[in-house]
């Protein structure tokens, strides 16, 4: 067995199909995973806010783009009127 950081732990595949053919499980162990990390955060001070700093020590995005590039292309369009 192959022990993971996050203390998981997996078998490492052992013939070429098994590499070719990773194994997806049939459903995802999300128990608890938002209250970890919600509490890693907390504790990491990942969304506290300084008031007191200064202008250039604060990243702010009021209102991200529309893609993730940030620019449409035909793609979009194709899939708006198809739908």
């Amino acid at each position: 067995m192959n022990t993971l950081p996050s203390g998981a732990s997996r078998a490492l595949p052992t013939t070429p199909a098994e590499y070719a053919a990773p194994r997806v499980p049939d459903r995802v162990a999300a128990e608890g995973l938002e209250d970890r990390w919600t509490e890693r955060w907390e504790q990491a001070g990942i969304y506290a806010f300084d008031r007191t700093a200064g202008r250039d020590q604060v990243y702010s995005i009021d209102t991200p783009p529309p893609t993730v590039s940030g620019s449409l292309h035909v793609g979009h369009v194709f899939s708006y009127t198809h739908t």
